[in-house]
């Protein structure tokens, strides 16, 4: 099967998870194809331009493909462009809500309504939360299918801490941008007893190698599907703290694989990040057990079979 993928990006939250299962494909022997395409990298201007360029770059490409998956809102347009059988588009969040806490008023008020004409493109749509499918049955009636998104265990496997400084540190890994709650992280700090590590700019290894020097995790989000950055914490042994938002309650069970805290409460999040510091046992019992689910879920070769049989039911069409 001829699969062309589009993202963004291949590295970092979606990009990983689009470029993973692009990987797990090659590897079962299908003939895969990413689509790269140039974008100002303005904060206010990326996601419209990449818009632009992918899909005049896939109206004018010349080789026909079986399936093209897309992966977040951005690619739609290029996945309607390209020269396809049959369309796939994952989502991560509800896509609209998300670009409404960056982008509030006219902008806003322009994707909500585009919206459901780009979900109307895809011959298949998928999500890796089921709060995200809720969300969107409840909005528009659509419910994407749930198929969890693959980490890379080899290349994690391969990372090493970076050198600690001095004293316990605190980690947050992801973009600086509104809805993954930066802004409470910055508001909790002062009440926190380590090191607040901010690590939004990093190339991927070097990110992982400083979450992995890491003594807490904390995922602030507001509105988040399943993080990659959660799972990658997970898998590399770094006990979690969460919000109780979007999907993060699907990967951190509060007391059993992380502590989850109300959105968007600064103090509740000193407060979780603190009990981990100081109770060296119970992040001990709580990483141990995040990192066993997160291998039983999300692994490649547990996830390629699900990818395997979702391209053959939407090219069976």
């Amino acid at each position: 099967m001829r699969i062309l993928y589009v993202a963004s990006r291949y590295t970092g939250g979606t990009g990983s998870y689009a470029a993973q299962v692009a990987a797990m494909m090659r590897g079962a022997g299908h003939d895969v194809e990413l689509l790269r395409a140039p974008y100002v990298r303005a904060k206010n201007a990326a996601q419209a331009t990449f818009a632009v360029a992918s899909s005049l770059k896939a109206a004018l490409g010349r080789k026909r493909h079986d399936i093209v998956h897309a992966f977040g809102m951005p690619a739609a347009p290029a996945m309607r462009a390209a020269r396809a059988r049959r369309r796939v588009l994952t989502l991560g969040g509800v896509y609209s809500e998300q670009f409404g806490m960056i982008h509030p008023g006219a902008a806003h008020r322009a994707v909500s309504a585009l919206e459901p004409r780009a979900l109307a493109w895809a011959d298949a749509l998928t999500t890796d939360s089921e709060d995200t499918r809720r969300r969107y049955e409840a909005r528009l009636g659509v419910s994407p299918r749930v198929i969890l998104g693959p980490l890379d265990t080899a290349r994690l496997a391969s990372v090493r801490p970076a050198p600690r400084g001095g004293g316990p540190a605190v980690a947050y890994v992801g973009r600086d941008s509104p809805e993954k709650g930066v802004g409470v992280l910055r508001e909790a700090e002062a009440s926190i007893r380590a090191r607040v590590l901010y690590v939004t700019s990093s190339p991927w290894g070097e990110a992982m190698a400083r979450l992995a020097a890491s003594d807490v995790f904390v995922q602030p989000s507001l509105d988040e599907s399943i993080p990659n950055a959660t799972k990658e914490a997970h898998y590399l042994g770094v006990p979690t703290v969460g919000s109780d938002a979007g999907g993060i309650p699907e990967i951190i069970e509060h007391g059993q694989t992380g502590l989850l805290v109300p959105p968007g409460d600064a103090s509740a999040l000193a407060a979780a990040a603190n009990s981990l510091l100081d109770d060296g046992a119970l992040a001990r019992r709580l990483a141990a057990e995040a990192k066993r689910r997160v291998v039983e879920r999300f692994s490649p070769e547990i996830l390629a079979p699900e990818y395997g049989r979702l391209y053959a039911e939407v090219a069976a069409r």
